[in-house]
């Protein structure tokens, strides 16, 4: 004979569809829920959620890893295995003295070993620029633009500009981190504050900048770049002048003081900047690269790159800059202020 009744284990089949009602109307309140936070949804939250930042969630890489198929003809080759050849017999090596390059001729030299000569010729050339998000916040107007270039493709930027400006008009270049992004170097590393000081600020995403990672986009597109005569901070180098000049336009404001902020990786690219370009009026940073960094174990990223190692010392030489220079601990540790204070007397006299 077999048993008609349920088993004492089993849960009765109205129990179960019981259940199953009650957590579909659970769900739908979750769902509810969420999408109420959603509507109130700041520029902070947005980067986390991945919803009003275009490259957050389509990375916008692709460019990168196409770069030297695209430009052949400014290409120059030396292949995967002298890239791995420096990599191996210049670890843990100094870089040589400053050799007194400086002004002019330090331009003209890193232009040349970076190959980024076509490029800074192409600075102002047409780009597709549209606004991807706009709000006004606690007197401060934030908005994200997505910038379409002919050679480094597709990136955002946050832009920060005062509500109230007067007549002298200021600006900073922003620069995050590697693993961070214009949020992080907004919320945490002043950009907001600058703004709230009455600066224009823009903070435009480095891609390929998360060389902490096991496997990763900046390794592969260092590497690759570098053997067909290129560079990541090159392009870098590139791509921030881009946002500077992009976001002017955008401001509508015909001329501006300019200063460049950066942070960790950021300000490898910034120490850079004033050296290639006559756009900069004061620069804060704090951090120094020799070109000869490594990222975990042992990998190539934007800050390894060999040609550049022997100018080292004379890119990081701060008195032969003609502009006014700051040097903060990492992170800007208990100098906040100080950097506030510095972009304010060097940028609105």
């Amino acid at each position: 004979m077999f048993a008609l009744g349920c088993p004492k284990d089993v849960t009765p089949v109205k129990s179960v569809e019981k259940a199953i009602k009650t957590d579909k109307k659970k769900n739908a309140a979750k769902k509810k829920k969420k999408k109420k936070k959603s509507r109130k949804q700041t520029l902070g939250k947005a980067e986390k959620a991945k919803s009003k930042y275009p490259c957050q969630e389509y990375r916008c890489e692709e460019a990168y890893r196409t770069f030297a198929v695209r430009h052949q003809a400014h290409q120059r080759p030396v292949g995967v295995k002298a890239v791995d050849t420096w990599r191996t017999q210049y670890k843990k090596k100094k870089a040589p003295k400053a050799q007194g390059v400086s002004g002019a001729a330090l331009r003209e030299a890193i232009i040349e070993k970076m190959n980024i000569g076509f490029l800074l010729d192409d600075l102002k050339s047409q780009r597709q620029v549209r606004v991807a998000h706009a709000q006004t916040k606690n007197g401060i107007k934030e908005t994200i633009l997505e910038i379409i270039d002919p050679h480094v493709g597709r990136f955002d930027a946050l832009l920060l500009s005062p509500t109230k400006v007067g007549s002298s008009s200021t600006a900073i270049l922003a620069l995050h981190g590697h693993g961070d992004n214009p949020e992080t170097m907004a919320k945490k590393y002043l950009g907001r504050r600058l703004a709230a000081k009455g600066h224009h600020v823009v903070l435009p995403r480095l891609r390929a900048h998360e060389c902490q990672r096991q496997v990763n986009i900046e390794n592969m597109v260092a590497i690759d770049l570098w053997a067909h005569g290129f560079s990541l901070m090159g392009l870098h180098v590139y791509e921030a002048l881009v946002a500077q000049r992009e976001a002017q336009a955008h401001w509508g404001v015909a001329a501006m003081k300019w200063g460049v902020l950066g942070h960790s990786g950021g300000s490898s690219l910034a120490n850079l900047l004033p050296r290639v370009s006559d756009g900069f009026d004061a620069k804060a940073v704090d951090y120094f690269v020799d070109f000869n960094n490594r990222c975990g174990a042992e990998r190539i990223h934007c800050e390894t790159f060999g040609p550049l190692f022997p100018l080292a010392n004379d890119i990081n030489n701060e008195k032969t800059l003609s502009i006014p220079t700051l040097s903060v601990p990492y992170g800007y540790k208990k100098r906040g202020n100080e950097v506030l204070s510095f972009f304010g007397k060097h940028l609105k006299k």
